[in-house]
């Protein structure tokens, strides 16, 4: 089916008047019957100046055209006018109606041809897979991308016929929406509706002209900004393209694949031919992975200043740093709270879970016995989407409870979808494809940064991670921070006391681990870590009965998780240490000392009584007074445990054993240490008669190794109650 009209006729009428006009239209007509004929068409509708006209077979139907275009541009019109016609091409099986074709495939036609300009053939994706291996020698095809139509709901994708008498640069089709080369998701974007929305808010900003979004591998960049386009086309008359750049190196081949997406003919430099092709046009271009490209910076801001009207959406681990860049950090979905199944269900991570689960297994569904299992794995995968969508594909095998197991080894959950990117078919390629960007010195700050548990302020990481860094060292601390977060392979946020603090997620975090010990010194790394905790720790302790106490609290809690760490690591066994000097140990005591006061006052006694035994244990025979110290500081959390659990005899004769050590190894307490134990065994010491306690010594009732150890001298006095060695 060829539907055909000629641009701007009122126009013409009026410049022409009526005679010359009716001249031009029966000259217009008979060019276009003598193609016609020439080609076995049959009109079937004629009116005014358009022609509805049918053929048996595709080819013909666009040697028609091509024939009709280049007698109607070799015709001397009055005036030096141009009559210039549209024509649209689509191939189809309408029906037979009273003498008419009639259906969908009819008035496709006839939108398609609307949308052309005058000179220019246009044709369907149908018509040119039947008429492609028929086209005239000098003719080719030119792509026009994905068009929506006027009440048609399925876009269409548009081709233009080009050729000597074809006319080479049109305007963009006058579709309802853009010319677009937008890939289509195979799922439902999940959980991101904020996102989208705010996303939409920014690049819809006034003067906004590049939007980058950033954040770390798997994170879903590409997906949302898909997504973004997708709502975009009316917004960008002039086109809406996706170019693909993880496998571009150089700008140079950069600006190739723009002109290759952009069907740009390139003569010369293709920075030229892109940048004129873009010049006075209103499109959107979505740049996808831009973090290993060098010169990607200098590209885009070429492209902006070459086009006023251009806007780019960039997806990047890292920040292009061109004046006017608007960053759009992505942030890991939200991952569950609690087992609720409600909860679980509604949750974004979860959410994303059951639609890839589903794929694989179509009857799962997140329920009350599986809730809570979904909302563990998707903590544990950091909320990271690709992590999320690789785990739940193992449902086909796995239950959730199984899978859950299994989880720990995240980095190797890999993917058997053919078409993902090389870089996305398992965590570790994704995460290495940011850690290969890395300069030398940044690597290795990075490896060491895994030894961290909880994040750390800039203090920390410049004293551990860039501590004999070689070319790092003595740098500023945030330069390192910056070139890190610039690649999305760490978080920066706002600490307790308005300074940044640095963390890593727990799935990167294992990559870097990895990479530590494959290619550093691990046991260094860790040396360090404990070594500036330890002092750290006793600062903190000397200033918890000053001024300072709310900031040493604060301190204290945040950094729970390193200060765990470093006692996990410095009080293993003594095979564990392969300095063989003590000093890993060592390490271990002073932490202990310096936090025992902290556990004792608020509330962490049985941690601190499980890790004072630990350091006792591990303790040399000539420790001297830290070892009075430990010792006591054992007794008093466990008269302080034994007094939560109501056993008074146990817990009177801890707390005097503890106080006698104290006092033979003089060992300074502060005045509200010993009021708080006072506090805690007043309610068990009212329970304790005199008979019961001479019960108690009578019977002789064994002592744990580490009572026995505390009880070394005597017992306290207490009350009425005698003592005895």
């Amino acid at each position: 089916m060829l539907f055909t009209d000629i641009e701007g006729s009122t126009a013409l009428l009026g410049r022409l008047g009526g005679d010359r006009y009716a001249g031009a239209l029966s000259a217009h007509r008979a060019l276009m019957r003598n193609a016609i004929a020439g080609w076995h068409g049959r009109e079937m509708g004629t009116e005014g100046d358009s022609f509805y006209v049918v053929f048996e077979s595709a080819g013909d139907a666009v040697a028609c055209a091509v024939e009709a275009q280049r007698a109607l541009a070799g015709y001397d019109w009055p005036d030096g006018e141009a009559v210039r016609v549209r024509m649209g091409l689509h191939s189809g099986e309408p029906a037979r109606h009273e003498g008419l074709y009639i259906g969908l495939d009819v008035h496709r036609a006839a939108r398609i041809a609307a949308t052309a300009h005058g000179g220019q053939v246009v044709l369907s994706e149908a018509t040119r897979l039947l008429a492609e291996s028929r086209l005239p020698a000098d003719v080719s095809i030119r792509d026009l991308g994905f068009h929506r139509l006027k009440d048609i709901s399925a876009a269409e994708r548009i081709y233009q016929l080009a050729g000597p008498g074809l006319g080479e640069d049109f305007p963009p089709l006058k579709s309802l929406g853009a010319q677009t080369s937008l890939p289509t998701p195979a799922t439902p974007l999940v959980g991101r509706e904020e996102d989208l929305a705010r996303l939409h808010g920014m690049i819809a900003g006034p003067g906004v002209r590049l939007v980058t979004l950033t954040g770390p591998g798997g994170v879903g960049k590409t997906r949302l900004s898909l997504a973004a386009a997708a709502g975009l086309d009316i917004a960008f008359p002039h086109g809406v393209f996706f170019i693909a750049l993880a496998a571009v190196t150089s700008a140079e081949v950069m600006w190739k694949a723009l002109a290759g997406s952009l069907d740009v003919r390139v003569e010369g430099r293709a920075a030229d031919a892109v940048t004129r092709d873009l010049a006075g046009r209103r499109a959107l271009l979505v740049l996808d992975n831009l973090e290993q490209l060098a010169g990607a910076d200098a590209v885009v801001a070429a492209l902006l200043a070459a086009a006023p009207r251009l806007m780019v959406l960039a997806t990047s681990r890292r920040p292009l740093h061109v004046q006017g860049e608007h960053e759009f950090p992505v942030s890991p979905l939200e991952v569950p709270r609690g087992a609720d199944t409600e909860a679980v269900a509604g949750c974004a991570a979860a959410r994303l879970f059951a639609q890839q689960a589903v794929m694989v297994r179509p009857t799962f569904a997140i329920t009350a016995d599986n809730a809570a299992d979904v909302a563990a794995i998707c903590a544990r995968l950091d909320g990271l989407p690709l992590a999320i969508e690789l785990a739940a594909a193992r449902v086909r095998l796995l239950s959730p409870r199984a899978l859950l197991a299994r989880v720990d080894h995240r980095l190797g959950l890999a993917s058997a979808e053919a078409g993902r990117p090389l870089r996305q078919q398992t965590l570790r390629n994704t995460i290495g494809w940011s850690y290969e960007l890395l300069a030398p010195g940044v690597a290795r700050v990075f490896r060491r940064m895994s030894v961290f548990a909880g994040g750390c302020d800039l203090d920390a990481l410049a004293a551990v991670a860039a501590a004999d860094s070689g070319d790092l060292t003595g740098s500023d601390p945030l330069e390192v921070v910056a070139e890190l977060a610039d690649v999305s392979l760490i978080t920066v946020t706002e600490g307790t006391d308005d300074e940044p603090r640095v963390g890593i997620l727990e799935t990167i975090r294992e990559y870097a681990l990895e990479r530590l010990e494959q290619d550093d010194d691990v046991d260094g790394a860790r040396r360090r870590h404990a070594g500036y905790y330890a002092a750290a720790a006793e600062q903190a302790r000397d200033q918890l009965d000053g001024p300072a106490q709310l900031t040493a609290l604060d301190w204290l809690v945040t950094e729970q998780d390193n200060l765990r760490a470093a006692l996990s690591w410095s009080l293993g066994t003594r095979a564990a240490d392969p300095a063989g000097d003590g000093q890993r140990t060592a390490t271990g005591l002073r932490l202990v000392q310096a936090l025992v006061p902290y556990w004792y006052r608020y509330g962490h006694i049985p941690e601190g009584r499980r890790w004072t035994e630990r350091a006792v244990d591990l303790a040399p025979g000539d420790a001297g007074e830290p070892m009075g110290r430990l010792t006591h500081w054992l007794g008093v959390l466990s008269a302080c445990i034994a007094a939560e659990l109501g056993d008074g005899m146990r817990a009177a004769r801890l707390a005097g054993a503890a106080e006698a050590i104290r006092q033979q190894a003089g060992i300074p307490i502060p005045q509200r240490d010993v009021a708080l134990l006072e506090r805690f065994l007043d309610p068990v010491r009212a329970t304790i008669t005199r008979d019961a306690w001479d019960a108690e010594l009578a019977a002789g009732r064994a002592l744990t190794q580490h009572e026995a150890l505390v009880l070394l001298l005597s017992l306290r006095p207490a009350r009425d109650m005698p003592t005895r060695p």
